[in-house]
């Protein structure tokens, strides 16, 4: 099963079910590359890096509401697994 939404990148079974997280581009925990699967005869991992201040101020020169809390939240300073870990639970 491939889901998405918990921005981590990560592999895991339960009873019997292979999970596969792609990760997120635009949110990605742990990393501040754009992270997502690639799917053929097997799936792997991947992971590309983008310019970050430069998203930012793409960012910045929208409307979109709270733009500055997201690019500090997320570009600037990156959540670590641990930190969305403790929010699963």
């Amino acid at each position: 099963m491939i889901c998405g939404h918990t921005h981590v990148q990560f592999e895991l079974e339960v009873n019997n079910t292979e999970i596969i997280n792609a990760g997120s581009i635009g949110m990605p925990t742990g990393s501040p590359q754009a992270q997502w699967l690639l799917i053929s005869d097997e799936i792997k991992f991947m992971q590309t890096c983008y310019d970050i201040p430069a998203a930012a101020v793409e960012i910045l020169n929208t409307d979109y509401p709270g733009k500055e809390g997201f690019v500090a939240d997320y570009l600037q300073s990156n959540p670590k697994i641990e930190e969305i870990l403790t929010l699963f639970k």
